[in-house]
């Protein structure tokens, strides 16, 4: 486990720049919003339903018990986002099979493939049309188990099913 961990931990300058910028923590506006978010004081919090800090009157234990609060709603957001993330992944991949059939041209729609990989792996994607055609034709996969799921009296749950349980 700590090898993993010291494995992930960047060696030189440029694997902390890169860091930074998947995580979102490069500009000055990054770093504000998420200290605040830390330490509660940002307004958009209010989409978690955790309601208000609290106030300057409140004791340890009710820092301590809010505290709680909010670092179990952000987990919960954290899957969430994190199983939206993956189905958007599906999304975008179906959508690059729909602008080929309706007849966008292939090289741009590869591009555009190429770019979205760049930035979900931290680095250039050199991939080449055979990478990417596979990977079109893979995301045709759970998108036939959706078909078959609902064929099968799933209905709407579905997608829902392929949402809880996709992996990235």
């Amino acid at each position: 486990m700590i090898g993993e961990f010291s494995a992930r931990v960047p060696k030189d300058e440029q694997g902390w720049l890169a860091e930074r910028k998947q995580a979102r923590f490069c500009e000055p506006k990054e770093l504000i919003y998420t200290f605040r978010l830390l330490t509660r004081c940002s307004l958009q919090l209010r989409s978690l339903d955790i309601g208000n800090k609290p106030d300057d009157e409140a004791s340890i234990l009710d820092v301590l018990g809010d505290y709680r609060v909010f670092a179990n709603a952000l987990a919960a957001h954290r899957t969430y986002a994190t199983q939206i993330s993956y189905y958007s992944t599906l999304v975008f991949i179906c959508l690059c099979i729909i602008a080929l059939r309706a007849g966008a041209e292939l090289g741009a729609v590869e591009d555009h493939l190429r770019d979205y990989l760049t930035e979900q792996q931290g680095k250039k994607c050199e991939a080449e049309g055979t990478y990417l055609s596979q990977l079109r034709t893979a995301a045709l996969w759970p998108l036939k188990r959706m078909d078959e799921l609902y064929r099968k009296g799933l209905k709407h749950r579905a997608w829902e099913v392929i949402l809880h349980c996709m992996a990235s």
